[in-house]
């Protein structure tokens, strides 16, 4: 049976939050939009709430957020559902020495599941990551890879990470497009570790607490 498309002038909150999620969208991609609120979650992504509807993902406005709940909480509704969105595909990278984890959907919403990571890997891999992180990418609106960090194999997992994100950002459609870069997820702390040279190359540049960790768990100088 055909979903009804939800009609906003006659929605109840309830039936607003079954379809609220939190997606992640790049500054550019936010600039095209008027009057919808917006939190910044790197120096090119940010989170904005929208709804999930079977004609397609409608961002909500800042009139409709406090109309249908704020938005602090439409935000945890929406987290909530990424959450408990199923995981389509998951593709092992590499070997013990250097690995990563692809998660693919059949949503543009999957990789706005980098605000839930954490959960993520523990749903994949079936335990949580430690206090130290781990590294993901979002190189489009369906992909999120990520790789925690446990042992020296995190050092050459940063090199496959970002081979692959660059390939992944460069083959998908420009509308798709989220970032070529990786980043380190810490707690609530997301760091971009990857630059953007004159030449187009990808570099990466670590934070000091970011190189002690690195270098702890790797055993070896950065």
């Amino acid at each position: 049976m055909t979903q009804p498309i939800l009609d906003l002038s006659r929605a109840h909150r309830t039936d607003v939050a079954h379809h609220t999620f939190v997606r992640v969208i790049t500054k550019d991609q936010f600039a095209q939009m008027r009057s919808v609120p917006f939190r910044l979650m790197t120096a090119d992504l940010v989170a904005i709430l929208v709804l999930d509807l079977p004609d397609g993902i409608i961002p909500l406005t800042q009139s409709s957020v406090e109309r249908f709940g704020g938005w602090d909480e439409l935000f945890a509704i929406g987290i909530d559902n990424l959450a408990a969105m199923d995981l389509i595909d998951i593709d092992r990278h590499g070997d013990a020495t250097c690995s990563f984890t692809a998660v693919t959907g059949g949503t543009a919403l999957t990789a706005s599941k980098l605000l839930v990571g954490a959960d993520l890997i523990e749903q994949a891999d079936g335990f949580r990551p430690t206090d130290d992180g781990y590294l993901f990418a979002a190189p489009h609106s369906r992909l999120f890879a990520y790789s925690p960090i446990r042992n020296a194999s995190v050092l050459p997992a940063i090199r496959a990470l970002l081979r692959f994100a660059a390939h992944e950002f460069s083959g998908a459609e420009r509308e798709d497009r989220l970032s070529p870069h990786i980043f380190w997820q810490r707690g609530e702390r997301i760091e971009q570790l990857s630059t953007l040279e004159d030449g187009g190359a990808l570099s990466v540049t670590f934070s000091d607490d970011c190189r002690s960790v690195l270098e702890r768990v790797s055993g070896q100088a950065l």
